[in-house]
């Protein structure tokens, strides 16, 4: 496929052959208009170019941007994360962090921090199912 410039090229130099000059009004005016076609493909050129410049940029951008959310929002892509439980320890007041298959049978862990046992009460279908 002939780009716009080849096509403008060519028509100049079809305006040349058949000596379209300057000396009749119809003859300035198509020379004007090729000039004018000329200076349009060299811009359309430089816009292409710019074009996909930005594009590279912004593709470049898109894998920073998902490098970055799966830092941020996956941590690890585990999905086991949605039974992992946080609570604060009553005795101490240390975060505690544990998965629902620790709790006990009779519905309670043993706080890392200070030994102590702390009763769980979670009514969810997580828990419900473990206890």
């Amino acid at each position: 496929m002939e780009s716009i410039k080849e096509k403008v090229a060519y028509l100049k130099g079809i305006a040349e052959g058949i000596k379209v000059g300057e000396k009749s009004e119809e003859g300035k005016i198509l020379i004007k208009i090729i000039d004018i076609l000329t200076e349009i493909s060299y811009e359309l050129e430089d816009l292409q170019n710019a074009q996909d410049v930005l594009e590279d940029f912004v593709d470049e951008l898109d894998e920073d941007l998902g490098e970055i959310e799966e830092e941020v929002f996956d941590m690890d892509d585990n999905e086991d994360d949605e039974d992992i439980l946080e609570i604060e320890c009553p005795n101490c007041e240390a975060v505690i962090e544990f998965e629902v298959d620790e709790i006990s049978d009779d519905g309670k862990i043993t706080c890392p921090e200070c030994d102590e046992e702390i009763e769980i009460l979670c009514d969810c279908s997580c828990c419900q199912e473990n206890t």
